[in-house]
């Protein structure tokens, strides 16, 4: 039995991915999301005034910040293997450049960051893949992790060998805080003739297919159409656990009828 799950994240569909300037290196983790929460901060700066029942107020600006949680499972040795070599490499993209004489150096550890279409780049409808390269500088989110927390489920078993092991499942979260890419606009601006509009980040922050036919329902009914033949849908799991619904024509081309899978 191969794992259904590979293909999926090879395709580029299904991953987290992040972006170190400095080194140009990616790390992607398949898109077992637990948890997914943002917060945005609209920031003003309070003034008394003097014999005023009202405070000054004036705008400084908008943050945002991403918590984020994810599961690594690993379907063989291997995976667990590359799960430990990812969850390893994110720890050092977030030291900074160093001399030989390990004082610091250089710019900030700046990071890209990218999810699908929830998490990327104002330009972008969606984030990169990690076949993209460098091209993450552009469709990825620009900002750094917070924190990472890491937490092998040791109840779930290890591999092993002598003074070694393998976590099967490792559970990561993050909290990531977003710098605002100053080369794009963000806000309103005068339209003309008394009308507004906003700025040319179109797709931001969560970028929308305007072409729903092609997006499916996951886990309860969205009210999107389904694939293949809408009227005689039958329910699936896909390989990340999500409920998806699946036409019995694409059922039968991958030897299975309703009921099996």
């Amino acid at each position: 039995m191969e794992d259904a799950t590979l293909g999926l994240f090879n395709e580029g569909l299904q991953q987290i991915n992040f972006y170190h300037q400095y080194t140009q290196d990616i790390v992607s983790f398949k898109a077992f999301l637990t948890s997914y929460q943002e917060n945005w901060r609209n920031v003003w700066e309070e003034k008394e005034l003097v014999r005023r029942l009202n405070k000054q107020y004036t705008f400084n600006a908008v943050y945002r910040t991403i918590q984020i949680g994810w599961d690594l499972p690993s379907y063989d040795e291997e995976e667990a293997q590359a799960n430990l070599e990812n969850c390893t490499k994110f720890v050092r993209m977030l030291y900074p450049k160093v001399d030989e004489h390990g004082v610091v150096i250089g710019p900030n550890p700046v990071w890209f960051m990218s999810l699908m279409n929830l998490v990327h780049n104002g330009a972008h409808a969606t984030g990169g893949s990690f076949e993209a390269g460098t091209g993450m500088a552009y469709s990825g989110l620009k900002g750094f992790p917070a924190n990472f927390t890491w937490q092998p489920i040791l109840e779930e078993g290890v591999f092993s060998a002598p003074g070694f092991i393998l976590p099967k499942l490792i559970r990561v979260s993050c909290d990531y805080n977003v710098l605002v890419d100053e080369t794009q606009r963000f806000g309103w601006y005068d339209g003309g003739e008394g009308s507004t509009a906003w700025t040319q980040a179109q797709s931001w922050p969560w970028g929308v297919n305007p072409d729903m036919s092609g997006i499916s329902p996951i886990g309860g009914d969205s009210g999107l159409s389904t694939l293949g033949n809408p009227d005689e849908p039958s329910a699936t799991e896909d390989s990340f656990g999500l409920n998806i619904m699946v036409d019995d024509t694409i059922l039968e081309s991958i030897g299975l009828e309703e009921g099996e899978q």
